[in-house]
């Protein structure tokens, strides 16, 4: 039973990788919209970090194989530590995307913009707007479908730090 079941599992993997080689948009002026598990983090300085799970939804344009605009809307998840706590209201931002495509199905990315954060977090300040930036990766698994993962630090002032690490599906519109 046990070899059936890695069998079975190999050729889900290799039929996976097969697919990701012909799937990935590979066209010009895409537009596409997402939506992510979001799982960030409030990090204050000199007390303890809290972190929960939200939603985060994504809507973006491609300009060509390598430049981009993308926006942000997140929401969802509250933590107490103590002397710490984050409650996230909402988090958006409009960034600058710069990719990188390693072949059809695989696209590397970065992304710089401007973030708003409204939440009741403390200690820090429950209202911020700041520089953001981060980096990603999305793995083309069907003709108009790609999965992703990224990274973003979307607040880093004197007071706190919030960061977020999501994991998504991406449907492109052709």
């Amino acid at each position: 039973m046990k070899k059936i079941m890695m069998f079975g599992g190999a050729l889900l993997c290799f039929g996976l990788f097969a697919t990701t080689a012909h799937a990935y948009h590979g066209s010009h002026k895409e537009k596409y919209a997402a939506a992510d598990a979001f799982f960030w983090e409030y990090d204050p300085e000199g007390a303890p970090a809290v972190y929960d799970l939200g939603l985060r939804l994504r809507a973006g344009g491609l300009f060509n194989d390598f430049i981009g605009v993308e926006g942000h809307l997140a929401v969802g998840g509250a933590d107490d530590e103590g002397r710490t706590k984050g409650d996230l209201d909402y988090l958006a931002g409009a960034y600058g995307k710069l990719i990188l495509p390693i072949d059809r199905a695989l696209h590397l990315y970065g992304l710089l913009g401007v973030s708003m954060l409204d939440g009741d977090f403390s200690p820090g300040d429950d209202n911020v707007v700041d520089l953001s930036g981060g980096f990603g990766a999305e793995l083309g698994v069907a003709p108009n479908l790609a999965i992703n993962a990224d990274y973003m630090r979307y607040t880093d002032t004197s007071d706190a730090i919030f960061d977020a690490i999501s994991i998504g599906v991406v449907y492109h519109f052709r």
